[in-house]
């Protein structure tokens, strides 16, 4: 790609759609407008652009109005619930950190902190806001508000805290818990476990000194949900679309067709409509095309997104009418007896609103599955047994049919000559980032304990070393596993076999990529390894710093250490990159 000071015109371009949208924007009147959302980015966007800031402030002044002001707090009200609450008041906060200067009045700065003091309140106990595109921006607006303070200089952190409980006898009651925070260590996070004695109890906090801080207390509980709950209507219907006369495409093919409304007032905004995939079925994209805004007139959705198991649908919104959502899935391969799968409508800005509901072929619909108390939708979760195993990946395909995930400090380490280290690496070879980015979690574990856990699952118990992708579940510590008995038993792997045992052993260091975990009535996660999951064998750190050791720029690079040894570097590059996050 040529670099941006090589194509003139790029930025001549550039420039003029500037200006032409400043234009646009410029020629409004910020009184005529009343949603807060679209005031807010359209201000931010006039402070950030440099060229009229009267302008942006005249604009800001009409944001302010339509914002709500107490005595502790600033934030900016909409009608497309909380996560845009928060989008709207980080926007309005990045726009007066943008307005205001260095030199600030006591009562700029005042309006500042309680912009950001109601931000901070916003995120749960592992600093989320409801949605990805809330939490980013919340970030961001934080980040500047802190880069903001700091250019101010403000005086010196110096603060006790004394929690303690009213009711006597209790754990925090005879020794209360006491911090002390300074500038050293005011950026710390420090949690404490509420003992069970003071659960329930009130709770004083005694702040002493100078400097601000946020503290949070996480209370969960559960409540019985049912279909009355549910505040869309989904119906599903499934026909066969197969051409018995067309001898050039012989496929089977499904016609899906799927009428989702809402079931009362209000409207919901931003919906998205997850389709999941029968088994031996793909979905034929040309069709789904054809529901695009940007394709018809009367398109239906505003994108698309295909993954391994399910379609989603990005909609504008979802009012009482019916939507009318049909496409075309192509049977790939013959599966026996497929199981249903669910279609699930939430609304993106307030998930909690969602509603499932189980489609098969024909009349299909019932679950045959071993099932379990869960935390949420009905008493139980059920787990279906049937579909395809966890791909499990031998030490020898992880060194053999892996593509080199290249890394500036790892080009020479790469290249052994075999058919999948160089960068002309085939399609057939293995890419760990794009498969780990494709799913929820990649987790890397040391097997605890392996047991019996049915006539139908093997569970196992495993620690998390490291979570470059931790999906829904963010803690570390030990982790619940299960596996069909028959995939259990075929996961395994020569180089180990020879000696008695499957790849799934105690001590073993395990990759895990996969889908969700389901969480059960107990607040815990389990994660189930069906046909989506993947499971590659890797040595310990400590066991490859002693194979690099044994690989030196002499070595034979084709010997069993040298190809350990990449192995090794193979896993601590797709860690890094992993980490660094996917898009």
């Amino acid at each position: 790609m040529a670099d941006r000071a090589d194509c003139p015109h790029l930025e001549e371009n550039l420039r003029t759609a500037k200006q032409r949208a400043l234009g646009y924007v410029q020629g409004q009147f910020a009184s005529h407008i009343n949603n807060t959302y679209v005031l807010a980015v359209t201000t931010y966007g006039l402070a950030v652009s440099g060229s009229n800031l009267s302008h942006a402030r005249s604009w800001n002044n009409r944001l302010r109005e339509l914002c709500t002001e107490t005595t502790e707090r600033i934030y900016c009200n909409g009608s497309l619930g909380r996560a845009a609450m928060v989008e709207t008041t980080s926007y309005a906060l990045l726009t007066e950190i943008a307005l205001t200067s260095d030199v600030a009045s006591v009562e700029e700065k005042e309006r500042l902190r309680k912009m950001a003091l109601w931000l901070v309140e916003q995120r749960d106990s592992f600093g989320a806001s409801y949605t990805t595109q809330a939490t980013v921006l919340a970030l961001q607006a934080s980040a500047e508000y802190m880069k903001w303070i700091d250019a101010i200089k403000p005086p010196p952190t110096n603060m006790n805290l004394t929690i303690t409980t009213v009711e006597p006898g209790t754990s925090w009651s005879n020794s209360p818990v006491e911090l002390h925070l300074n500038d050293s260590n005011q950026a710390l996070q420090y949690e404490r476990i509420v003992p069970n004695d003071v659960i329930g109890a009130r709770i004083n906090v005694n702040v002493t000194g100078d400097g601000e801080g946020s503290m949070s207390y996480r209370c969960t509980w559960r409540e019985n949900r049912d279909s009355k709950n549910c505040q869309f209507q989904i119906t599903v219907t499934t026909s066969d679309d197969s051409d018995p006369e067309d001898i050039d495409d012989p496929q089977t093919y499904l016609k899906l067709k799927l009428n989702v409304r809402k079931l009362e007032n209000p409207d919901a905004n931003m919906s998205i409509v997850d389709v999941g995939l029968i088994s031996g079925y793909i979905p034929v994209e040309e069709s789904i095309d054809n529901l695009l805004n940007e394709k018809l007139v009367d398109g239906i959705a505003d994108r698309y997104e295909i993954t391994h198991n399910s379609v989603k649908f990005y909609l504008s919104k979802i009012n009482q009418n019916d939507t009318v959502l049909t496409f075309k899935l192509k049977r790939e391969s013959n599966v026996e007896n497929p199981q249903p799968v669910a279609v699930t409508v939430y609304d993106y800005y307030n998930p909690e609103i969602s509603c499932s509901k189980f489609y098969g072929l024909g009349s299909r619909v019932e679950l045959r599955a071993p099932c379990f108390n869960g935390a949420e939708g009905s008493k139980k979760i059920c787990k279906c047994l049937e579909g395809d195993c966890p791909k499990c990946r031998t030490r020898q395909s992880v060194m053999h049919d892996s593509s080199c995930i290249y890394l500036r400090d790892w080009n020479k380490e790469c290249n052994t000559g075999l058919p999948c280290s160089s960068r002309q690496a085939n399609a057939s070879c293995f890419d760990g980032v794009k498969e780990a980015c494709a799913r929820s979690y990649l987790l890397y574990v040391t097997v605890t304990a392996v047991r019996n856990h049915s006539i139908y699952l093997m569970e196992f118990n495993a620690t998390v070393d490291e979570n470059p992708k931790p999906g829904r579940d963010t803690s570390k510590g030990t982790k619940t596993f299960q596996i069909r008995r028959d995939c259990f038993s075929s996961c395994q792997d020569e180089a180990f076999t020879k000696r008695g045992d499957h790849i799934i052993r105690v001590n073993r260091r395990l990759v895990i990529y996969g889908n969700e975990p389901i969480l059960k009535k107990n607040s815990e996660y389990l994660y189930y390894l069906d046909e989506t999951a993947i499971i590659d064998v890797t040595p310990g750190n400590e066991k490859c710093e002693r194979i690099k050791s044994k690989c030196g720029p002499e070595a034979d690079q084709n010997s069993q250490a040298c190809l350990k040894k990449r192995l090794c570097m193979y896993h601590e590059n797709l860690r890094k990159e992993v980490y660094r996050g996917c898009g």
